[in-house]
């Protein structure tokens, strides 16, 4: 597994940076809701769950006082990479 550069492994755990959400934000657009998230992104929780099956990637945000979760499992088997960010349709709501 290749771990972002500018992350912080804690106890099994990977938090990203700031700068890593710039990437996340490719796909968000560019409407008022979408800068709003970005906003909102800068605040909120991102890890990867390691198991020893696979890797969860999580990322909490929160909208109107609604909690909503990004997130995308990865084999073990499978490489990880920044790049599988840039495709919104790995996300599930």
């Amino acid at each position: 597994m290749v771990i972002p550069e500018d992350s912080i492994l804690i106890e099994n755990k990977i938090f990203f940076n700031h700068t890593y959400f710039r990437d996340f934000k490719l796909y968000m657009g560019t409407s008022v809701y979408d800068y709003y998230t970005w906003i909102r992104l800068q605040e909120c929780l991102s890890m990867i769950l390691i198991s020893n099956t696979d890797i969860q990637i999580i990322i909490d945000q929160h909208w109107h006082g609604s909690k909503v979760s990004f997130y995308k499992k990865f084999s073990l088997n499978q490489p990880f990479s920044p790049l599988d960010f840039q495709n919104p349709n790995l996300f599930k709501e």
